[in-house]
């Protein structure tokens, strides 16, 4: 029988990704994601996006969006940090909603290398 009593513990590592938005309109703009989610994670935004409501499929998918994001250095139009939440989820750009699915989607998939760096600024929230 083997046993792991004398072998050190392994803690799994929480991968996470800078996304950078160059050549964009959103350029400057650094948000850190999660990049090892787990398969509990892809089921749960499965069942929350069996909807035929349009409302609560768009919900599901800011609910989703929320368990990825780590941080990011987003500001509102007076200069304020804007905190990682449901409603500033929601309120964001469609088309910046679409390039961080996107740009997430290749960073899980092993796309090109991100810069490992933290953004300048960061809004946190635990996840």
């Amino acid at each position: 029988m083997v046993t792991n009593s004398h072998k050190p513990r392994f803690r799994i590592p929480q991968k996470t990704a800078l996304l950078l938005f160059d050549g964009t309109d959103y350029e400057g703009a650094e948000i850190r994601v999660h990049l090892n989610v787990s398969l509990a994670y892809f089921f749960s935004a499965l069942e929350r996006e069996e909807t035929e409501d349009a409302r609560a499929l768009l919900e599901a998918r800011v609910a989703n969006l929320l368990t990825l994001l780590v941080a990011w250095n987003l500001e509102d139009s007076e200069g304020q940090p804007m905190p990682i939440t449901g409603d500033t989820v929601a309120a964001l750009p469609q088309d910046l909603l679409l390039l961080i699915s996107r740009a997430w989607s290749q960073a899980v998939q092993g796309g090109p290398p991100l810069p490992l760096e933290e953004p300048a600024e960061t809004v946190s929230q635990e996840v």
